[in-house]
């Protein structure tokens, strides 16, 4: 009873065209961070834990956190837009550094950083990470079925990173409202915090 789910559709934000909208994309957009606003704020005041769950990552070392992208750049900001349209920008429309993908991530954040009560759950890399930044934990969990490599720089908020075991995130909370983290693989359970 101390604890509130919320599921959302990240991939929303990222296409490309108009789809389940109330009106404009942006005006639904105003209408989603509002309410997510609301059942924070209804969250926080209820001493509810939030756990915010979404298939993209907010803060990531992966493959998606890539920022040099030179095939993006030219896809996003010059006339070869053109390949945009028959589909070849959804190669990068996946990458943090991709501008629809960085808009939804700084308002979301704003909405967020105003709360210390969530834990942000996601998946779309596949691997296992969990960093905290602020009060608010991240955490990816995506490598039931797959690996892909984290990058070789240092993250300096990351509590925990894997690239080379199958598994997942096992998420506990305690009657006393504190969270417990876990990565379960073939090597068998860890404790992370």
């Amino acid at each position: 009873e101390k604890i509130r789910l919320v599921a959302f559709d990240s991939q929303w934000f990222l296409h490309l065209y108009n789809k389940g909208t109330k009106g404009s994309k942006k005006e639904t957009s105003n209408l989603f961070y509002h309410q997510l606003d609301s059942i924070l704020f209804l969250a926080k005041n209820n001493n509810e834990l939030v756990i915010l769950v979404a298939h993209h990552p907010l803060y990531s070392n992966g493959q998606h956190s890539r920022i040099k992208q030179p095939l993006r750049f030219l896809i996003n900001y010059t006339p070869f837009q053109l390949f945009g349209l028959m589909g070849v920008n959804r190669l990068y429309s996946q990458d943090l550094a991709q501008p629809r993908y960085r808009r939804m991530k700084n308002k979301l954040l704003r909405v967020l950083n105003k709360y210390d009560n969530i834990t942000y759950v996601s998946g779309h890399e596949h691997n296992q990470q969990a960093v905290k930044k602020g009060n608010i934990y991240f955490l990816i969990s995506g490598n039931g079925s797959k690996l892909s490599s984290l990058r070789k720089r240092k993250n300096k908020d990351a509590i925990f990173e894997d690239d080379k075991h199958l598994g997942f995130l096992k998420l506990t909370i305690d009657s006393k409202s504190v969270v417990h983290l876990y990565s379960e693989s073939s090597d068998g359970e860890r404790n992370i915090f």
